[in-house]
């Protein structure tokens, strides 16, 4: 069993996010909705976290945020730190091309953002003095 757990996906899609996601292409209307939404709270997130010292954001076009976490933070530090306050992001670290600590950040509702911004801007003021 614990073959099958050290092999599984973290980060799969399961059957109902399947369902969800034929029904919302119907509806050409609400796809736009979310994305623009999407984009603004991305750009949102790398304003806010962007200019942290030990956070570097990496410019790409996809719907998350990349950054490279130096010194004084860690990727390990932020990760478990934001699962104790009930946030997931994605530590980087068995992503093929990405050497030394990345995170990467999904958008998620304006106050879900709100807080992860804070939460991420305390862990960095306190690691930095």
């Amino acid at each position: 069993m614990e073959h099958l757990r050290s092999n599984e996906r973290p980060w799969a899609v399961n059957r109902m996010a399947q369902l969800a996601a034929g029904f919302l292409l119907e509806l050409p209307e609400y796809e736009e909705l979310v994305r623009t939404s999407c984009q603004a709270e991305k750009k949102r997130i790398v304003s806010g976290l962007g200019r942290l010292p030990g956070l570097e954001y990496l410019p790409g076009e996809t719907h998350f945020a990349l950054f490279r976490v130096q010194e004084p933070l860690s990727a390990e530090a932020l990760v478990s730190s934001l699962k104790g306050k009930g946030m997931l992001i994605r530590d980087c670290a068995n992503f093929s091309g990405l050497s030394g600590d990345h995170i990467r950040i999904s958008p998620r509702m304006p106050g879900d953002n709100t807080r992860l911004i804070a939460a991420v801007k305390e862990l960095a003021a306190s690691n930095s003095g």
